[in-house]
């Protein structure tokens, strides 16, 4: 039986927020989905890590769940 943790962390960030409605492909520049502000598509994805360079901010997929989910690690 796979954990619950390796679903998140044995995906790229595309499937991850394709998995949310988000349809994206890696290495995609797009505004921040877990920002309401966001508007200068700053945010790219390269597998299971991306980067948001408006704000500085950069992390792993599990990092991008914790965001979207509001740092809510059992949603996420």
């Amino acid at each position: 039986m796979q954990r619950m943790d390796d679903r998140v962390f044995d995906q790229d960030c595309a499937t991850y927020l394709k998995s949310l409605g988000i349809m994206v492909r890696d290495g995609d520049r797009i505004d921040a989905p877990y920002r309401a502000d966001a508007d200068s598509r700053s945010f790219t994805m390269n597998g299971p890590l991306w980067n948001d360079f408006a704000r500085g901010v950069a992390g792993n997929v599990w990092q991008l769940a914790l965001l979207m989910r509001h740092g809510d690690r059992k949603e996420a």
